[in-house]
């Protein structure tokens, strides 16, 4: 007799180029909460940490304390009404062309302080 509960889709992955390395890369214990009101923020994002606690797309011109890279957001979320609990990467080798900043920022502006944080990065060709 087959144990139908032992096989089942629990989600799917698709490859999308984010990381540049074979090395596992942890998850944040608990998730980050991302602040209510950005909309939809995508899978990749570099995200600062506000003095509130949440998160934001790292932004060079912000004051609150997200103008730091923190973390690398691991899934797609909307925030568009509410808060949302999210996972994030704390350290890793991800690809430079596959990493999303708010405001104007690009890599250059924060891939010094990255590389202090453990998140490294580096040029991955797309599939």
């Amino acid at each position: 007799m087959m144990q139908d509960h032992l096989y089942r889709d629990l989600g799917i992955f698709t490859p999308d180029n984010l990381f540049a390395g074979l090395e596992v890369t942890p998850f944040i214990p608990g998730g980050v909460v991302i602040a209510a009101g950005l909309g939809v923020v995508p899978r990749g994002t570099v995200l600062g940490r506000a003095s509130d606690g949440t998160c934001k797309p790292v932004d060079s011109t912000a004051d609150d304390g997200t103008e730091t890279p923190y973390v690398i957001l691991a899934n797609t979320v909307n925030t568009d009404t509410e808060p949302a609990k999210a996972q994030a990467y704390e350290t890793g080798v991800f690809n430079r062309l596959a990493l999303l900043f708010g405001g104007t920022d690009t890599i250059e502006t924060h891939e010094l302080e990255m590389r202090r944080l453990g998140m490294l990065t580096t040029e991955n060709v797309p599939y």
